[in-house]
This record gives C-alpha cells, sequence and structure tokens, in this order.
C-alpha cells in the first residue's frame, strides 16, 4: 500500500484550523532541535495540541480517515485473529475485514514495516485509518487482557529455561538442538500451533509445539539481528550470529531461510559450526572520540550507564555490547530482563545482585520511570549498572530520575553515560557503507557524558531544559545537530528527514 503522503505540512494544517500558533509552531521546533522528536509529538509534549488533534491532521496530510475507537464497535474475533504480539508491536487495531482488504486503524501511518507486517499477517491489502496511540493502546488491553511486556529481550541466558522474549526463545532450542545433535532447526507454523522439528543425520524429528504467537516473537527477534524476515513472499536468507549467553560463552552462527507458505512463514535455522564474534563496540558506528570515553568508562568499577530510545531501534544489540566491553574475569555479573526469569523488577535485581556479590548488573527493558528510579537505590551503589529503556529524551529521563533530593545525589554521582538511538531503515545515500550489526538499516547515537556542569545542575534539581543547556555548556550535541550532519554529508535521505519532522 503506497501512502499519499501530502504535500501540506502537519503544522500548516494544525495552523490554517487554528489548532496552535506560529508561536507555539515555533516553539516546538525549536524543542525538536534538541530532542529529535516529530513535531506532532512535540506539540503533545509541549501541551499545544492533544493527541487527538495530531490524528486528526496526520490523517487529514495523509487523505485517511481518522477514527474515534470504541470497545462496543469492534470485532473482537477478528482482533483475536491476530497475534497480541504483533498486534503491540504495530500498535494496530484491525477493524474491517472483507472480500477488499483489511482496514486498520494504526498510530503511525508512515511506517513502511508495519503496511508490509500487516499485509503479511491478513494475507490481503491492507487499508488504514489513523487513531491516537493512547486509544489504541487502551482497546488493546480492553479486548485482549493486560499487555505482556514485548520489548524487553534478555541479552543473555543465564538462568536454564525460556523466558518469554525472542531471544530467549531462539536460544532455548537453539540449545535443545546442540543437545540432540541435530544440524537443523524448523518452525513450521500450523492451524493454531507451531511445530518445531530437528534434523538429525538425514531425518526429520518432531521436538516440541509451541503456541502459533511464538513466531511472531521469533520474527521479531531474527529481525533485530538483521535478517530480512518481512520483506516480500518468496524464500529470504541470511547469516547471523547470537550468543548461548552473552557472558563467556562461544557464539553460535547460523544461516536462516523464512519461505512464505500459505499457512505463514516457515523458518529454518542451520547451526554452523564455526567460531564467530558477536558485534563489538566499534561495529555500533558511535563516533571514535565518544567511543573511546565509553571505554574507559566501561572499565570504572561502579556507575550508571543508560542507553535508551524507542522500541526497536536497536538498544538490545548496543546494551550487548556495552556489556561484554565490561565483563572481565574478575567482575560477577548478572544479565538479563526485569521479569524474566529471575521474576521481578528493578529492586528484585539489585537484591539479587547484592545476594550474589554481582560487580556488573546489566538489565534489558526497563521500561518505566519507577523501575528507572530504583536503579538509585543503595544496593545499586559500588556497582556498574548498565540498563536500557525507551524514553526517548534524554533530559526529560534524568528530570524524572533526579525528582527526590537523594536521588540527585545519587544520579549525579553514578551516572557515567546516557546513549540516546535511533534506527533508520532503508538502504544508505551516496554509497556509504552499512555497519555489521544493522546491515541495510542505520543508527544514529546521541552520546551525553556528563561533566561538571550537567553534575552540578542534577544536584540542584534543574529542569529538563535546564539539564539539556547545562549538558550543552559540557559540549553536547543533540541527535537533531548529529542527523542534519548526516543529512548534509549525504548519509542521510530528504526522506528520512521528511519522516523524521512528520
Amino acid at each position: 500500500m503506497l501512502l499519499p503522503v501530502g504535500h501540506i505540512r502537519l503544522s500548516s494544517i494544525l495552523l490554517d484550523a487554528g489548532v496552535v500558533t506560529r508561536e507555539q509552531v515555533d516553539a516546538a521546533l525549536a524543542r525538536q532541535l534538541t530532542t529529535g522528536l516529530k513535531i506532532g509529538e512535540t506539540l503533545v509534549e509541549l501541551g499545544a495540541a492533544t493527541e487527538e488533534d495530531i490524528g486528526w491532521a496526520l490523517a487529514r496530510q495523509l487523505q485517511l480517515p481518522f477514527v474515534d475507537l470504541q470497545p462496543a464497535t469492534l470485532d473482537r474475533q477478528l482482533l483475536q485473529a491476530f497475534p497480541p504480539e504483533l498486534l503491540l508491536r504495530l500498535d494496530a487495531v484491525p477493524l474491517v475485514r472483507d472480500d477488499a482488504g483489511l482496514s486498520v486503524a494504526v498510530a503511525d501511518p508512515l511506517d513502511p514495516e508495519l503496511v508490509r507486517d500487516l499485509e503479511l499477517a491478513a494475507r490481503r491489502p491492507v487499508r488504514l485509518a489513523v487513531a491516537t496511540p493512547s486509544a489504541i493502546r487502551r482497546i488493546l488491553v480492553d479486548l485482549l487482557g493486560p499487555a505482556r511486556e514485548t520489548r524487553a529481550r534478555t541479552i543473555a541466558f543465564d538462568f536454564g529455561s525460556g523466558d518469554g522474549s525472542g531471544a530467549g526463545f531462539l536460544e532455548l532450542h537453539l540449545g535443545k538442538a546442540r543437545r540432540a545433535g541435530a544440524t537443523e532447526i524448523h518452525f513450521l507454523p500450523r492451524p493454531g500451533s507451531l511445530d518445531v522439528f530437528h534434523r538429525v543425520g538425514t531425518r526429520l524429528v518432531s521436538a516440541s509445539t509451541e503456541p502459533l504467537s511464538a513466531l511472531d516473537i521469533l520474527l521479531s527477534h531474527l529481525e533485530d539481528l538483521g535478517l530480512p524476515v518481512f520483506g516480500d513472499r518468496g524464500l529470504q536468507a541470511g547469516r547471523a550470529r547470537v550468543n548461548g549467553a552473552t557472558l563467556g560463552v562461544e557464539t553460535q552462527a547460523m544461516d536462516v531461510s523464512v519461505l512464505h507458505g500459505e499457512s505463514g512463514r516457515c523458518v529454518t535455522v542451520e547451526l554452523v559450526d564455526m567460531p564467530v564474534s558477536p558485534p563489538v563496540l566499534e561495529d555500533l558506528g558511535i563516533e571514535a572520540v565518544e567511543l573511546a570515553s565509553l571505554r574507559g568508562l566501561l572499565e570504572e568499577p561502579a556507575g550508571l550507564g543508560i542507553v535508551t530510545g524507542p522500541p526497536r531501534s536497536g538498544g538490545s544489540t548496543t546494551l550487548g555490547c556495552l556489556a561484554r566491553e565490561a565483563a572481565t574475569f574478575e567482575r560477577r555479573a548478572i544479565v538479563g530482563a526485569p521479569g524474566q526469569p529471575a521474576g521481578g523488577t528493578g529492586p528484585d535485581w539489585l537484591a539479587a545482585a547484592a545476594a550474589q556479590s554481582a560487580d556488573l548488573v546489566a538489565l534489558d527493558g526497563l521500561a518505566n520511570g519507577e523501575a528507572m528510579r530504583a536503579m538509585l537505590a543503595p544496593e545499586g551503589a559500588g556497582r556498574l549498572l548498565l540498563v536500557r529503556t525507551d524514553w526517548t529524551d534524554t533530559f526529560a529521563l534524568l528530570e524524572h530520575l533526579a525528582s527526590q533530593p537523594r536521588e540527585r545525589v545519587a544520579l549525579a554521582e553514578r551516572l557515567r553515560f546516557v546513549i540516546q538511538q535511533r534506527l533508520l531503515r532503508g538502504g544508505f545515500e551516496s554509497g556509504a557503507e552499512p555497519r555489521r550489526p544493522w546491515g541495510d538499516r542505520r543508527v544514529i547515537f546521541e552520546v551525553t557524558l556528563p561533566g561538571d556542569r550537567l553534575r552540578a545542575a542534577i544536584r540542584a534539581g534543574e529542569t529538563a531544559e535546564g539539564l539539556r543547556g547545562a549538558a550543552v555548556q559540557d559540549g553536547f550535541h543533540s541527535l537533531a545537530q548529529r542527523f542534519q550532519a548526516w543529512v548534509d554529508s549525504g548519509l542521510a535521505s530528504s526522506h528520512d528527514a521528511a519522516r523524521i519532522q512528520a
């Protein structure tokens, strides 16, 4: 489905309708330079417009209908025909299915992968409508039950059994296959189930039956590994590397092929017996000076390092590289995701770290502010904490973490860095070469290295704007500035620029 991208800018539609003023738009544009958020998100953040205002204007810009989602008007059976993980990941609500296709309400109709994934799942053309993100998530919770946390991915597998994430599911089956002496794993979807077979010698042997929803989780993780699993129908293949356990265990190479069949995507994983290395920090694309600073900070015995950015922006890969860099023979490490499989939240993991005298704790998927603030508890002192969350504004996050006097002191003393990142999908401009972990995708990094001014501003309880100003005095360069440098040098296209500013 090709969207009719309008020539009228979103801000112009809002101005013409009297929703916002020119002064508010100018303030939002200035704010964009420091946050890298879209103009609509920025106007909502500043209180100049509501989610409904932005949804209506976006629908008008793209010549799409805008819908007010109400549970009583939706087809519950149609909704339940799709894997919950898919709908939660894409922020999508199916509306009507007919001979012409499927009508779906989405929050971000400009995401090309969203349309592709929906059409593959529905096996028919998709018509888009626009709804607000909060309305979509409310509907999914009301009709599907409490949302499972699909963003938390385990970057190590230290605790025995599958952890519910794509990484844990794949590593569980890789472990079973290796113990069985299998050379291949076949994931074959059937109505209502996912059958798993091993190839042992020349025979296919039934290994297990999994819920059909596990296929979407597996495919999402394979995509995070850089494999083209969501493309056009046909056969796709590629090679990837995964860790049985991120710290201290040999990397497993695998050749993966995905065949689009009548029952869905069939996945074959061939285990490759060759030692390969997982990606390391220099593979990611972080600027050389900042990379050197990060390496020095990872050698320190204690502190807090944060990786953040929206879901599906490659944060788990970055966290894994940081954890591997920080891991030494002398350090006792705990690596995982809150709620998996050791259970509990951030404080539970810190309590476990204290009980085990862990020197390094790496946690993937701290999705809310309270879990992040728990990292400033006394149990975190004297340890190196590496955490990943999904905040999209570094300084709003720091303001939240420093909301209490005791936490301000802890944050000012412990904070070592914040890595904010965004993933741009699609080919490179001007013949630029892609970085190895991302395939044909690119990740742009904003690295905040606290200096004396920023630490003083944290202690003083400054607002996000005050913290940002202090960081700028310490030499900070925003995500928007870095992205503009990419555009100027030809590493990003005008389409990328329009998408971020939409």
